[in-house]
Parts: structure tokens; C-alpha cells; sequence
């Protein structure tokens, strides 16, 4: 995971879904506009340029949650 974004508004969020934990990297755009970048599961697998837009951090870092949950479902790397 890593992208090109400017630093003070890319976060890496690191969360677990159940016992398994995964990264979002996340990046604010403005105070109402976040984009889901990248999820990846330790040790699973990792989905990147995602671009999944959201007016809230708490929006997007539930996309993560649900795309973590995907891929323990199915890993594809």
C-alpha cells in the first residue's frame, strides 16, 4: 500500500474484523469528501486504487470494513 497523495491528508487506519486485522489507507480531500484508497488484510491479501469517495471518514473507513470482509471471504492477493 503507499500512494502519491500529499502526507497531512493521507491516513492509514488500522482496524481488525474479528480477529483478523486490516489497514485502510484513507485520504481527506476536504472536510466533506474522503476516498477510500486501499484495504489490506494482514497477511491475506490487499485491494488498491479503490477511489471510493464518501463525505465522512466514518463512511469510508465502513467501506474499508466491508472490502476487509470481502476479501477474508474470498483472498485473491
Amino acid at each position: 500500500m503507499g500512494t502519491s497523495k500529499p502526507a497531512k491528508d493521507l491516513r492509514r487506519v488500522t482496524l481488525s474484523v474479528g480477529e483478523q486485522v486490516y489497514t485502510s489507507e484513507i485520504w481527506r480531500i476536504s472536510e466533506s469528501r474522503w476516498v477510500l484508497l486501499a484495504v489490506e488484510v494482514h497477511g491475506v491479501g490487499a485491494r488498491s486504487g479503490l477511489g471510493i469517495k464518501a463525505p465522512s471518514c466514518l463512511q469510508v473507513l465502513e467501506a474499508g470494513e466491508r472490502i476487509a470482509s470481502e476479501i477474508l471471504n474470498k483472498p485473491s492477493g
